[in-house]
């Protein structure tokens, strides 16, 4: 097999109510498995918590964590199988969903935008119960709720 460098990123949400030490814990799980297959990581970016596109397992906010990393081609059928072990039996108790991404030397190497966190704000001069969100750069307007 050939041992060129594969370039790789996994995507970890986890519970919104993660603490750091949770997060220590997955840097550290995730550093000894990729160690262990003779790679490096090059990068941890903790987002923080974020609001998710659609509720997962009736929650609304998850907190993301981005590792990027390289891999020996050598290691290419173990790693899935490490990687899942790790983020779906022994971190199951913190992880929601993950994905892990096979990235080109140049995706790799060219710098990344993190998400805008999603914030609600009220507009001023509405009634009570009224509101704009922010949703991808438009305004929708929330109606008012009536109560009998």
């Amino acid at each position: 097999m050939s041992s060129l460098n594969r370039y790789y990123e996994t995507l970890v949400m986890m519970k919104s109510a993660t603490t750091e030490a949770q997060v220590e814990e997955l840097e550290k799980a995730f550093t000894k498995v990729v160690d262990g297959l003779k790679g490096s990581i090059s990068k941890v970016d903790k987002w923080g918590k974020l609001k998710l596109a659609f509720p997962i397992e009736h929650k609304d906010y998850a907190y993301f964590v981005l590792i990027r990393y390289t891999l020996p081609g050598d290691a290419l059928s173990e790693a899935p199988k490490q990687i899942n072990h790790l983020l779906q039996i022994k971190l199951n108790n913190t992880v929601i969903r993950f994905a892990n991404v096979s990235l080109t030397k140049e995706a790799f190497e060219s710098p990344y935008k993190k998400p805008e966190p999603f914030i609600p704000s009220a507009t001023p001069g509405h009634g009570a119960g009224r509101g704009f969100f922010n949703k991808g750069g438009a305004s929708v307007e929330v109606p008012a709720v009536d109560e009998a």
